[in-house]
């Protein structure tokens, strides 16, 4: 959970309403915990004090994630030293005063400028953000807070690596060390498929039949019945698995494993279990990553795509047959492996019309692409598999192209729906991740 401090500062010369508004500015920031779960923890009164204010951060350094710091009214220069060389996060929050008229009543937006000033001066490698918003207008307070709540759960976040990235695939290959110390995340190593294996044969056959009733009405069958049987078990099996070893998140080998032990490709399985869990293909753990951060800013499932194909007007995406449903237009077919007669089991499908977000880690992170673009059919062919058509790009596709070769990304582009561009530059910030944007 998410712990966040809340203090409001001020100094004795300024006196309108300022106790009343550092109250109602508690009640805002209350009413956010239902729609950002968090913790409050506040000072009940405004801040004067620099001695209070420092036994205060001593007091909080453990014990908060992220301070807020209303510059309630104008400050002393000691309050904002004290605040710059602490080593919490800070967002700083300044009102527009209440009037022009008459005198200024709280110089809160000045106050800003000064600490903000104070912090490049004492601690200037601290992250910061900042508002300026009226107590009852603070939505970009409430989405400064969205943001770092996707960065304090990287912290904890758990990615299950099922066998390892896909052979040959050297540019998918991260340190896990590097990604605990610069997010905290863990990486859950499982070095073979037996686990997954003992798990499918301990299922439940009611609840393989009640998934499978499920499934069946929004799936055209091209191939056997079979195949769907077995990719529904291969799912449950791994939903339970992260259940059990508390994964957010999974970057799984598909090939040769799941071929050469259980006779089917999973990428039916990775669809569904991607509308809870997002699962990368290929053992990729850095899309894996992203697949997590893009689910939780749209709060919508994501996955895995290749960029096969360019031209003038736009890109296409593709995969073996991993979209999960709720991203498909009908209809959507059950069938073989491309590359596989008579092996199941994927998705053939397209993606739905509408604006989506792509989004991709270089190799060891030394930095990100992100960009938006629209998914529309001026053609009716497509490649056999998960397939999309994207335009309304803000660079011509070869440019795209240039910029991801030029750059050294990997092959695997991460895709959602809605633009999120804006909010994962954000999270890449406090991350300290170089991001390039094409907005």
């Amino acid at each position: 959970m998410l712990n966040v401090g809340f203090i409001g500062v001020t100094q004795k010369t300024f006196k309108y309403r300022k106790e009343e508004v550092f109250n109602e500015s508690i009640n805002v920031l209350k009413s956010f915990a239902d729609k950002v779960p968090f913790n409050l923890i506040y000072n009940d009164t405004l801040i004067d004090d620099p001695n209070f204010l420092a036994d205060l951060m001593r007091d909080w350094e453990t014990k908060i994630d992220l301070l807020i710091v209303q510059t309630t009214t104008f400050s002393s220069g000691n309050i904002g030293e004290i605040i710059a060389k602490s080593n919490i996060p800070v967002i700083y929050w300044a009102l527009p005063e209440p009037e022009i008229a008459n005198n200024l009543k709280w110089n809160s937006l000045c106050a800003l400028n000064f600490f903000v000033s104070l912090l490049k001066r004492f601690n200037p490698n601290k992250k910061f953000k900042w508002v300026y918003s009226p107590i009852h207008d603070a939505s970009d307070l409430l989405r400064e807070l969205k943001i770092y709540k996707v960065v304090k759960s990287l912290k904890n976040l758990r990615i299950g690596h099922l066998v390892g990235t896909a052979p040959g695939f050297l540019n998918l290959d991260v340190s896990e060390d590097l990604i605990k110390e610069k997010l905290g995340t863990e990486i859950v190593k499982f070095p073979n498929l037996d686990l997954l294996m003992e798990t499918i044969k301990n299922l439940d056959e009611e609840e393989v039949k009640k998934e499978k009733a499920n499934l069946i009405g929004k799936i055209d069958m091209k191939i056997e019945e079979k195949w769907l049987d077995e990719g529904i078990k291969i799912s449950l099996a791994l939903r339970k698995i992260a259940k059990d070893y508390k994964l957010e998140a999974i970057a799984s080998r598909c090939w040769p494993d799941f071929k050469e032990k259980l006779s089917i490709f999973p990428c039916f399985s990775f669809a569904v279990l991607n509308e809870e869990i997002p699962v990368s293909c290929e053992g990729d753990i850095l899309s894996s990553l992203a697949m997590y951060m893009l689910k939780e800013l749209s709060q919508t499932p994501t996955t895995v795509l290749d960029l096969v194909y360019y031209d003038e007007k736009g890109i296409v995406l593709w995969h073996c047959g991993n979209t999960p449903l709720s991203l498909t237009k009908s209809k959507v077919y059950l069938d073989y492996q491309f590359n596989h007669p008579g092996m199941g089991t994927v998705i053939d499908s397209r993606f739905k019309e509408g604006e989506v977000t792509i989004f991709s880690f270089n190799q060891d992170m030394k930095n990100a692409l992100v960009f938006s673009g629209k998914i529309s059919y001026p053609f009716d062919t497509k490649f056999q598999g998960s397939f999309a058509y994207v335009t309304d790009l803000t660079v011509k596709p070869k440019e795209l192209f240039d910029i991801i070769l030029r750059e050294g990304f990997p092959h695997h582009l991460v895709l959602s729906y809605g633009n999120y561009v804006d909010l994962i530059k954000e999270v890449l910030y406090w991350l300290e991740i170089p991001v390039i944007i094409l907005n």
